[in-house]
């Protein structure tokens, strides 16, 4: 028993002195609220980055009730690391703002969960249909 706790207390303070932490579980899937949205936008991400088509793109009402009714169906989820190629911001009425990073028919919103689409092309026919915003 006393090694057990040598053990864990070796293993806290290197962790601690090296700056490593222990991974924390990733969070749930938070469903969207469509009344509370405000604009859902798109920036399709270069690489290498060019800022000369770095252009954000606002989603119609029917594209961004589409994206939060396929946000909110129950999807497989999984942990799952991928480059991105678009970045996503919701607007919510009061303010505040979510983000998302997609690629291909995978979608994260930085809470470690990747959330499958399962439309290869959703993502590409969301950001070609979406309008240049306004610029104020």
């Amino acid at each position: 028993m006393k090694i057990c706790w040598i053990i864990v207390l070796t293993s806290a303070v290197f962790l601690t002195f090296t700056g490593l932490s222990i991974p924390k579980p990733p969070g749930e899937k938070v469903p969207i609220d469509i009344y509370a949205v405000n604009s859902i936008e798109m920036l399709k991400a270069y690489r290498p980055p060019d800022t000369t088509q770095c252009v954000w793109k606002r989603v119609s009402k029917e594209q961004a009730k589409s994206f939060v009714d396929k946000w909110n169906s129950p999807a497989n989820k999984e942990l799952k690391k991928y480059p991105t190629i678009y970045r996503i911001a919701i607007y919510f009425k009061n303010k505040s703002i979510r983000e998302f990073r997609a690629n291909g028919q995978f979608i994260n919103d930085n809470n470690g969960w990747c959330v499958d689409f399962k439309d290869k092309g959703y993502f590409d026919k969301l950001y070609s249909e979406a309008i240049v915003r306004d610029e104020h």
